[in-house]
């Protein structure tokens, strides 16, 4: 399925770490929009779809769950960020299974839909979407909110926004629009602004 043959209106919501892609996501179901979160849903099917648990543990071993039999998500970061591939390999696995339920939800909608994404390019889920919203902010802000939520240092985190960058520079600009969440203007005004733009274009 591609944004072509989508039942209904799609919305990516994208951006790096510490923009705030939260809030735009918020604020759109405040307005009575559904909005897939695709990190959520991905831990959500990670710890509940049997196959992917026993490829993961096929691949990494006991290790990679408790006794208990949920997720050690501890020992499985630390393989996927210590290897490229094995990040690559977990990513397809699960964001196959993301893109499935997607399609799904959006097949059974005619009223626009949300998808928030972080990684929208690697996970195919901008292939879905007729408009791409990029909330921004300055690095410094990212940075400072990502240390206050998350903590980790300012290096640290400006790693994890350079293995990003790639995502949002293979955006279609054609459909993309920009939202500042840098203090200039009022977030809830932009995503206002937005929406009246995508009910005149349905």
């Amino acid at each position: 399925m591609t944004k072509q043959t989508a039942h209904c209106p799609l919305t990516l919501i994208t951006g790096g770490i510490g923009s705030g892609k939260s809030v735009v996501s918020r604020i759109c179901r405040l307005r009575g929009y559904e909005v897939y979160d695709t990190d959520y849903e991905a831990k959500r099917i990670m710890d509940h779809d049997a196959k992917i648990r026993h490829a993961i543990t096929s691949r990494w071993g006991s290790a990679a769950v408790f006794p208990d039999g949920s997720l050690n998500r501890k020992h499985i970061a630390s393989v996927i960020f210590a290897d490229d591939q094995e990040r690559l390999w977990l990513n397809a696995l699960v964001h196959s299974a993301v893109r499935k339920e997607l399609e799904a939800r959006i097949s059974l909608r005619s009223q626009r839909m949300f998808v928030e994404c972080a990684i929208p390019v690697t996970s195919h889920i901008v292939d879905y979407c007729d408009r791409v919203w990029l909330v921004d902010a300055p690095v410094e802000m990212r940075i400072s909110r990502c240390m206050e939520r998350d903590g980790g240092s300012a290096a640290q985190i400006e790693a994890r926004m350079q293995s990003q960058q790639h995502e949002f520079e293979a955006l279609p600009r054609d459909i993309t629009d920009v939202i500042a969440n840098d203090g200039s203007q009022p977030v809830c005004s932009r995503v206002a602004q937005l929406l009246a733009q995508c009910r005149q274009s349905e």
